[in-house]
């Protein structure tokens, strides 16, 4: 756990706050060493000591240092709610003159510190949310340079208003050339002639043998007057090996952040290098790669704020606007889009990325932002706009939101007459027709279906009038108006029209409309194996059809809805793989990770684990969100214990337990680890992890089964209290989770702990509770093939009460119920034996004299 908040600390580097105003009352410390203050044996524990924490001078940042023995694990954490930078060190002891430490200056307002043990927290409350910082790590002497420096993240009002730029000379914009230029006239120095054959194996993409030699520069050459270079160079062969976190199989984090940490080195160790908004550009693109997208900004806005005119200030700021909008941030957002439509229209991308900008503000349901920025974006781009259906599209439907039927009705004509063929045609033409329908103008929404008919006639690119009808009659759209409808069956018996389409049509693509708006019928109506047949059809008779795509997307959001509908019932496994097996053609390329899981645990529940891995395989690679991360862990755990790999499954949940230690997939861990040292007999171990899985859940078959392999656990390591304990509440909780079920299903592990229970009742020689154990089998399973051990345990559980009657009884019952059995064989051995002893009582009971 430490390790991992150790790597989150070192490479949180930039985090973006709002600008402040600067006040600044630098606190003053004394310097005391922390030994001098510890008694000996918190000393003798302690390995790190934070001596002084104090204020650096600097002319524009706010610079602290953090003073300590030895650089220990730590932490620094953007705390945003709080509007505050945390900083934590682990194993760390703190001087006593701190404890009432108070900073204040231009960016600070107050100070606090907590200790935990060994654990020392220092937070620092910030006057506003927009600033930024920077912090290096040093070891001689050790200690940690944090700066906290004003930024200027995108400011200004929404719309209209001018974003002043910070004007920056032409000669003061250094560019980086696409390849790093070697002076081939390099004298004979051997660093030199190193340094030149590196670039040169970088240049020709060969990186594996360029790293171990600028490696080496660094290593051995800390003051080589072209390691910018080299460190940049070495940096961009980490990023490369990091993959991305679309293909986990490949995907290294670690690379970029050691990446991270080199760049942050350069840029301090050299402010004046060329390669300043590249490496800004590449660590926002790395830091997004992990997922840290506050930092990414704050590269982004470096660049934006202080090299407005760079070749990468319009980038910075589109990709910076693109992750504000997707944290949810989307004022901030918005002002993004605005300041790069004023300040940076010219920039190549700029007009497509606002109108996708845009678009993704639609699509998140931010429909009046959207509307500002498709405003501003068509004042500078008119023409590009003209040529974007689907901004088109969103613009219309935000106007027939707003209830500006007048304005919708242009922009929606616009599309059907501009792109007939185009995605957003088919809804415009619903939705003028529900236009005029809101209007109460029958008349015009009946004419806009006949004169989509008659316009294009017989042409595809036409919206037919019946199959228009249909699509209403299962849409419902015109229920309030019922009446007016009757005479009208297309809507009547939407199912009837689509077939008498299909079957009328001479036309080849008319007809491939058809079968394939018959097939989204089936699937609104939630008929989804109907739907997937009738569309599988469209593209088995029309392969070339514009529609197969179509179609096929629909097979797949069908198939999608069949795993939701029918998860939870049983043999719905079966059914996922038959139709995923009969339409595998389509839905090979399926991206949708729960989608994939659900056909991964089927082929799980079957025993197909080859199959099952190269679907988990899949969801890992197209998670990119990692919603699915746990569920896929916790299937490969399950996988590996089941193919007897007992030690590397153990491994595996420890790492799930690291990882996701707040995860409620916590008990399937602890489960799967208690089972795999249950294989390897190591019975100790498999009782903690399987107690810890207790601890967690008590209810639920589940539950109980887990507590009925405890008590078999207990039972060999001769703790029989515990083992009947166990043993009881597996019997409990299966009981409490089938009360409600009229005629509960038993599993056979319940009739094993009855089973259990009496036999260990019987061995701790509590009889009358063993008898009333044995008597539950005989009561709820009397065809069980154990119960006549049963019987027999009853039997002799009375005779060792010495109430010979009940158990004579007892034996006897056993020897007619189960005749021609060892149990009755011993049976009639102790009734014999009771007889004899019974008869020979008196003679018994006579002492012999002395």
């Amino acid at each position: 756990m430490k390790k991992t908040l150790l790597i989150t600390g070192i490479f949180l580097l930039f985090i973006t706050f709002i600008p402040v105003n600067i006040i600044s009352t630098y606190g003053q410390l004394t310097e005391n060493k922390v030994d001098e203050f510890l008694d000996p044996t918190e000393k003798a524990k302690a390995t790190v000591t934070l001596d002084n924490i104090r204020f650096g001078p600097h002319p524009e940042n706010t610079r602290l240092f953090f003073d300590l023995s030895q650089l220990p694990e730590y932490s620094i954490k953007l705390k945003l709610k709080e509007k505050a930078v945390e900083v934590q060190f682990f194993d760390t002891v703190i001087n006593p003159n701190l404890d009432n430490l108070s900073m204040q200056d231009k960016n600070i307002v107050k100070t606090a510190i907590t200790k935990e043990g060994k654990k020392v927290t220092i937070t620092f409350y910030l006057k506003s949310k927009d600033v930024s910082f920077v912090y290096l790590p040093l070891s001689k002497p050790a200690r940690i340079v944090l700066d906290i420096r004003k930024t200027s993240l995108v400011k200004g009002k929404i719309l209209g208003d001018k974003i002043p730029v910070k004007e920056v000379k032409p000669e003061d914009i250094k560019f980086v050339k696409k390849k790093i230029d070697i002076d081939e006239t390099l004298d004979k120095n051997p660093l030199r002639k190193k340094y030149y054959e590196a670039m040169t194996l970088y240049q020709k993409f060969k990186y594996t043998e360029a790293e171990p030699l600028l490696k080496e520069i660094l290593e051995k050459y800390p003051d080589f007057m072209f390691n910018d270079s080299v460190m940049f160079t070495y940096g961009i062969i980490l990023a490369s090996k990091a993959g991305t976190k679309l293909n986990l199989a490949k995907y290294d984090p670690e690379k970029y952040r050691e990446a991270l940490r080199l760049f942050t080195e350069m840029l301090i160790k050299f402010p004046d290098t060329p390669y300043r908004t590249n490496v800004y550009f590449i660590n926002a693109k790395m830091l997004v790669e992990l997922n840290l997208y506050a930092e990414a900004i704050s590269q982004l806005n470096l660049i934006v704020d202080d090299y407005s005119k760079d070749k990468f200030a319009g980038q910075a700021l589109a990709l910076s606007a693109k992750l504000l909008l997707e944290m949810g941030e989307i004022e901030r957002g918005t002002a993004a889009i605005n300041k790069m439509l004023v300040s940076f229209r010219d920039s190549a991308g700029s007009k497509q990325a606002a109108f996708t900008l845009a678009d993704t503000l639609f699509s998140k349901g931010n429909y009046l932002e959207a509307f500002d920025i498709y405003v501003e974006a068509i004042k500078y781009w008119p023409e590009y706009f003209k040529r974007t259906p689907s901004s088109i599209f969103n613009l219309a439907e935000i106007y027939y939101m707003n209830g500006d039927y007048n304005l919708a009705q242009r922009f929606y004509y616009r599309i059907t007459n501009l792109f007939p063929n185009n995605v957003n045609s088919a809804a415009a033409m619903n939705r003028l027709s529900q236009i005029y329908m809101l209007k109460k103008d029958y008349d015009g929404s009946l004419k806009v279906l006949t004169d989509a008919n008659k316009k294009f006639k017989d042409q595809v690119e036409g919206l037919q009038t019946k199959l228009r009808l249909a699509d209403l009659g299962i849409e419902h759209q015109f229920k309030e108006s019922k009446l007016y409808f009757d005479n009208l069956p297309e809507v009547q018996d939407p199912f009837e029209t689509y077939k008498e389409v299909i079957a009328k049509s001479t036309e080849k693509n008319y007809k491939e409309e058809a079968i394939y708006r018959y097939g989204v019928a089936f699937s609104s109506t939630n008929q989804y194996r109907k739907a997937i047949e009738i569309l599988n059809q469209m593209v088995e008779e029309y392969p070339n059809s514009k529609f197969k795509e179509k179609s096929i997307q629909e097979i797949k959001k069908n198939f999608n809805k069949l795993i939701q509908a029918y998860y939870s019932q049983d043999g719905f496994f079966t059914v996922l793989l038959t139709y995923y097996k009969n339409f595998e053609k389509y839905l090979s390329d399926i991206k949708d990770p729960k989608i994939l899981l659900a056909i991964a645990k089927s082929y799980q529940d079957l025993g197909a684990y080859d199959n099952a891995k190269m679907f988990l395989e899949k969801v890992a690679e197209h998670d990119t969100e990692w919603k699915f991360r746990e569920s896929v862990m916790i299937s490969t755990i399950e996988i590996v214990n089941e193919r007897g790999e007992y030690k590397k499954a153990i491994d595996l949940s420890d790492k799930f337990l690291e990882d996701f230690p707040a995860s409620d997939n916590k008990i399937n861990a602890y489960r799967n680890k208690g089972y795999a040292f249950y294989k390897l007999n190591n019975l100790k171990k498999a009782q903690d992890a399987y107690m810890q899985s207790m601890f967690l859940d008590r209810e639920g078959e589940d539950a109980a089964k887990i507590s009925f392999i405890l008590g078999n656990i207990f039972t060999a390591q001769k703790k029989l209290p515990q083992a009947e304990n166990a043993m009881a509440e597996a019997i409990e909780i299966f009981n409490k989770s089938v009360q409600s079920e009229k005629e509960p299903k038993i599993p056979n592990f319940i009739r094993l702990a009855y089973q259990n229970l009496g036999n260990i009742l019987f061995e701790e020689r509590k009889y009358e509770k063993a008898i009333a154990a044995n008597q539950v089998i005989l009561d709820k399973f009397p065809d069980y093939d154990a119960a006549k051990v049963s019987l027999f345990q009853i039997a002799e559980s009375y005779r060792l009460l010495k109430n010979y009657d009940d158990a004579k009884k007892k034996f006897e019952e056993v020897v007619s119920r189960y005749p021609n059995t060892l149990v009755a064989k011993t049976a009639l051995e102790n009734i014999s034996a009771m007889n004899w002893k019974e008869k020979n009582k008196r003679n018994l009971a006579i002492k012999p004299r002395k």
